[in-house]
């Protein structure tokens, strides 16, 4: 997939831009999402940098200092993150029914549908799986 689509970001793939126990995850992450911010094709929402902070700040082997990954959220803001509304919820409680899925990975799809994205790249669905016009990726099977 051409990497000048819009794409939206769940944690795990801006997780593994912070984290370098895993080299191999760390530079594909690390390379989307410079490729996606310098061409302006990037988007998240709120709850993914909440999940982020959390991350980076106390889960991974190097953390950042807590103010260093405010920061970095911070810096994530210009992507114009997106915030659940009434709309999205019930979306994402329909695609949860549909699909099956967890909740939060509903979730992350409805918001990645409400921020007119056309790829999802996340760890946690099935690799070329379509829901309406959004194609989930799993960047490390690219």
């Amino acid at each position: 997939m051409s990497e000048n689509r819009r794409a939206f970001f769940d944690t795990n793939i801006l997780v593994y831009a912070y984290d370098r126990s895993d080299s191999g995850k760390s530079n594909r992450s690390s390379d989307l999402v410079k490729a996606h911010w310098e061409n302006q094709s990037a988007a998240t929402s709120l709850q993914v940098l909440q999940e982020f902070l959390v991350t980076v700040a106390t889960k991974i082997p190097k953390p950042l200092s807590f103010e260093d990954a405010v920061d970095v959220c911070r810096s994530y803001f210009s992507w114009d993150p997106v915030v659940t509304t009434q709309e999205i919820f019930v979306h994402a409680c329909r695609l949860r029914h549909r699909y099956r899925w967890s909740f939060w990975d509903a979730a992350i799809v409805a918001q990645a549908l409400a921020s007119n994205c056309d790829a999802l790249y996340t760890e946690d669905l099935q690799h070329g799986f379509h829901v309406e016009d959004l194609r989930i990726l799993n960047p490390f099977k690219e």
